[in-house]
């Protein structure tokens, strides 16, 4: 190899070169040769921005950002996976600017960023279905699933697993399918529902030959499977269970497995009151967990040893607070570093946005000034016909209004009149109709009249229609409460609402009602204002934050009722507008109802919570 790379550096500085150049770099990438992966990373980089090749540029940046990884440097690696995202986005490589995104959304992860793990990893995911990426949309799916777990949303996780499962029948993978398996069965686990979870892990043994195929599943499987039939107290044969798992672990050497099994031993001869077996596998699994950096495992077998060697427990509880508090100061650490990344990668993007949008202006501004001069003896001749053409805009402009506010009015009306039919027609029939019926009159006789006068009329009877309509508001408001007086008006309306919007905001939506709210218990209060603030926050999507994909769930957690709306658009600093019309109408609805609202918004989205009780 370094005769090849001395004579190669005598090519000449081209495209051939840079190919071999870079193929010797990624040689000492996968032989984890870290000095001389380093030396000729760099060398390849150099050569491709002298090339101005920003697709090596980004491959070279993607091995970089791996290294990284590999090596546990997780903001290095997250700087430089941008870094590539940026460079095959500037050429519209969107496979693989997309595969970047993945990359760092697992990154996110990694560090516990997982509210920015599933923004990303939703942005990856449209670009993945348009290209119809099924290996990338799989493992997109599952790290929704992953993340949602370890977030305790057990019911999103499921249907994200759920979504993974449908690729997979794309891809007729059997390793994959019985990988999902195991992770539906890990959610059930969490959740409690043992006696599921173990339905899904023998639907995942059934798979052919996967001792042979994937032994470190096969492992994993059969370590979950105990775990959770000794959590539901069934012992039987269970020590072989764990011990074989253990077997196989260890002879293929997976030491995260290795150190998952040895702490459920641990916990196993722990009830068992095999108290010295029971230290010797769970102290085996901190000293493995302290020497491999599996900080989370190290953090469980602290707190096991605290229930095996209760002499010592109050040592190992400052030991577990101690570092506790550490991996989560450093944690926290690296997500403001990645979110300071992010910050100074768009601002780049906007300074160069800002540059072009200066030179856009000097060259229109100098074109539009040849074009004036060019055209003014035009204009001069024209300048009569504008005038005519302009007195019928206003024509128009005055005639459209007037028709507008006509048909805002007749909805209006249409909202209240099945409940309180008779009582509205009186009304409608005495006062207001008689009323319409003079104002239309008089807009027929000025309806062909173009004069200054004709115009004043129109406006005073403009006038008299803005009034006629707030007299109808007043009788609509009486039957609000009717719209939502039972479970499937309120779903059906907050559909309809939603696929009305997704063509004017461009955006699609994921509606996910929890199964164990009876709506009809709900009050009608709570319902018209959970649908005032998701119209007025979806209004807002629609206008300002450019999402592509918004998402409401509705959850009953205890007696409350949490209502999330999500999207991946632009963001807002709720700082500057916390004092604007519509947050101030969304917390005023919400304390009304002795609920709390809370906004979290930045450059990958915005999400608005809110719990509200549901004995209101």
């Amino acid at each position: 190899m370094v005769k090849a790379t001395d004579y190669i550096e005598k090519f000449p500085d081209d495209s051939l070169k840079n190919n071999l150049l870079f193929d010797i770099s990624y040689h000492y990438y996968k032989q984890q040769d870290s000095l001389k992966f380093r030396f000729w990373n760099t060398r390849t980089l150099e050569l491709s921005e002298k090339l101005n090749d920003t697709m090596k540029i980004g491959e070279s940046y993607w091995d970089l950002a791996g290294f990284f990884n590999n090596t546990n440097v997780y903001d290095s690696s997250y700087i430089y996976y941008s870094r590539a995202q940026k460079s095959y986005q500037n050429v519209d490589a969107k496979f693989e600017s997309s595969r970047m995104l993945l990359n760092l959304a697992l990154l996110q992860s990694n560090v516990k960023d997982y509210v920015g793990s599933e923004a990303t990893t939703i942005r990856a995911i449209r670009t993945f279905k348009r290209l119809e990426k099924y290996n990338q949309l799989y493992m997109s799916y599952n790290n929704l699933g992953i993340i949602n777990n370890e977030l305790n949303s057990y019911q999103k996780s499921l249907f994200y697993h759920g979504k993974a499962l449908e690729i997979e029948s794309i891809l007729n993978n059997s390793i994959l399918k019985a990988s999902t398996l195991n992770n539906i069965g890990v959610v059930h686990r969490n959740n409690n529902d043992y006696q599921k979870s173990i339905e899904f892990y023998n639907q995942a043994f059934e798979t052919d030959s996967l001792f042979i195929k994937n032994p470190r599943l096969y492992a994993m499987l059969l370590d979950n499977k105990a775990y959770s039939r000794f959590k539901l107290k069934d012992t039987l044969g269970l020590k072989d269970e764990f011990s074989e798992a253990l077997y196989i672990r260890d002879s293929i050497n997976h030491i995260a497995g290795i150190i998952t099994n040895k702490l459920h031993l641990g916990e196993y001869y722990l009830y068992s009151k095999k108290y010295n077996k029971a230290f010797i596998e769970t102290n085996e699994a901190k000293l493995l967990s302290k020497e491999f950096n599996s900080f989370g495992d190290y953090l469980e077998s602290l707190i096991l040893l605290s229930k095996i060697d209760t002499e010592n427990a109050e040592d190992y509880y400052k030991e577990y607070i101690n570092l506790s508090d550490s991996l989560q100061n450093e944690e926290r650490a690296i997500r403001n570093k990645f979110a300071r990344i992010r910050f100074e990668t768009d601002e780049f993007i906007a300074e160069n946005e800002d540059l072009s949008k200066e030179n856009f202006w000097i060259i229109s501004g100098a074109s539009s000034l040849i074009l004036l001069m060019a055209f003014i003896y035009i204009i001069r001749i024209e300048k009569n016909r504008n005038r005519k053409m302009l007195m019928k805009q206003k024509q128009q402009l005055a005639n459209e209004e007037i028709y507008n506010l006509l048909i805002d009015s007749q909805n209006k009306l249409d909202e209240g009149r099945e409940k309180e039919k008779k009582r509205i027609s009186k009304e409608l029939h005495d006062g207001i109709l008689s009323k319409f019926f003079g104002v239309r009159l008089n807009l027929e006789l000025l309806n062909n009249s173009i004069n200054d006068e004709s115009i004043i009329q129109r406006e005073k009877y403009i006038h008299e229609l803005k009034k006629l309509e707030n007299e109808i508001r007043r009788v609509s408001h009486q039957l609000n409460d009717d719209m939502f007086s039972n479970e499937n008006s309120f779903k059906t309306i907050t559909q309809e609402f939603l696929n009305a919007q997704m063509g004017l905001g461009k955006f699609k939506y994921i509606l996910n009602f929890d199964k164990t709210i009876v709506w009809d218990e709900v009050s009608s209060k709570i319902k018209i204002n959970v649908y005032r603030i998701i119209q007025e926050s979806i209004h807002n999507i629609s206008k300002y934050s450019e999402a592509s994909f918004v998402e409401i769930n509705f959850i009953k957690i205890n007696n409350k009722l949490k209502v999330e709306v999500k999207d991946d658009g632009i963001g807002f600093d709720t700082k500057l507008t916390s004092e604007g019309i519509g947050i101030k109408n969304m917390k005023s609805r919400i304390k009304d109802l002795s609920g709390e609202i809370l906004f979290t918004s930045s450059n990958s989205g915005t999400e608005i919570i809110m719990y509200i009780p549901l004995n209101y």
